[in-house]
């Protein structure tokens, strides 16, 4: 089957996008799998959660100075 071609007789705009698109995802994909996949990291869900849901240890005076309870 020939790809569709437009008035000129040149691909259409539309074949170009996909192939264009398909060798960004196969770059994409490869450039992943060669700097992300290897160096997975293991996180420990119940002490991440303690962490998250801590107060926070330090307070910045800045937001002190313009909270909205002091104003009231």
């Amino acid at each position: 089957m020939k790809p569709p071609e437009n008035r000129q007789g040149r691909p259409s705009l539309a074949l170009h996008l996909g192939i264009v698109l398909v060798l960004k995802f196969a770059l994409l994909a490869l450039l992943w799998y060669l700097l992300v996949m290897p160096f997975r990291v293991e996180i420990d869900g119940p002490a991440m959660g303690a962490r998250l849901t801590q107060a926070t240890q330090q307070s910045n005076p800045k937001e002190q100075a313009y909270d909205r309870s002091d104003r009231r």
